[in-house]
């Protein structure tokens, strides 16, 4: 398999991307069928475990998981450069309005972000770089954030379409900056906590993770702060795009 990587890269990224596309699929039409009685959450619950799984069969079968980013804290860089995504995040519940309510009913929606944001991590910023790391930073950062992006095409199936295409944008562009960071920090743990707190700051904003109300100013807020994320990954590595720049060290752990 890794040999195929080797020669192939895109279309190896094109099969871990779409490997669980059935998982997918299954998850939408043929479980209702099969349990018609099962509650929303519970159906999502079941494929986020689904997703996961397939995204820890391929880090597993690959032998990648420290070099996709799952290591400890002494191989950790430049964490300091957290500052503006964090600083940023922590005004959406404000500026969103979100009440939080009570901690029983929280839990399960931090539960659920906390899935998706692993599964996503491991799969766009984990496994995608990974397989892209050999053919330079930019190819590897832009493949990562335009994937990252029409993966959530999905949603057409089941969301508003004005919101899914800003959905679209906003991953692929905001992908940029989580790319970068997750190259100058060499972990993807943090990532991870982020994106699952975004999560659970929008499904409390938009009523669960059916999106049955969607604020205005959440569609603001999702084009304006990845485009802000954006611009700051690419100043974390304008040594890769900039010419005559110093190089500032190995991209990702193993290569």
């Amino acid at each position: 398999m890794r040999s195929f990587i080797a020669r192939r890269p895109l279309l190896a990224t094109l099969l871990i991307v779409l490997s669980d596309l059935p998982l997918i699929l299954f998850g939408l039409y043929a479980l209702p069928i099969i349990a018609p009685g099962l509650p929303d959450p519970a159906r999502q619950l079941i494929l986020l475990v689904g997703q996961l799984l397939v995204a820890a069969a391929w880090l597993t079968a690959l032998g990648w998981w420290r070099e996709a980013g799952f290591n400890g804290p002494a191989q950790w860089r430049s964490l300091h450069l957290y500052w503006l995504p964090t600083a940023g995040m922590a005004l959406f519940p404000l500026l969103l309005g979100v009440n939080p309510g009570n901690l029983a009913a929280l839990a399960p929606v931090v539960v659920l972000a906390l899935l998706i944001g692993f599964q996503e991590e491991a799969v766009y910023r984990g496994l995608v770089m990974r397989v892209m790391a050999p053919h330079g930073v930019m190819r590897m950062v832009l493949t990562s954030a335009i994937l990252f992006g029409l993966i959530h095409a999905v949603g057409f199936l089941l969301r508003p379409p004005g919101f899914v295409l800003t959905q679209i944008i906003a991953s692929a562009v905001g992908g940029v900056g989580l790319a970068a960071l997750r190259l100058r920090t060499n972990t993807i743990w943090p990532l991870v906590l982020l994106h699952a707190f975004n999560d659970t700051v929008q499904f409390l904003a938009v009523g669960g993770a059916n999106y049955s109300q969607i604020p205005p100013q959440l569609i603001v807020l999702k084009l304006t702060f990845p485009l802000l994320l954006c611009l700051y990954g690419l100043f974390l590595v304008r040594d890769s795009w900039l010419p005559g720049l110093r190089r500032r060290g190995p991209a990702l752990a193993g290569r």
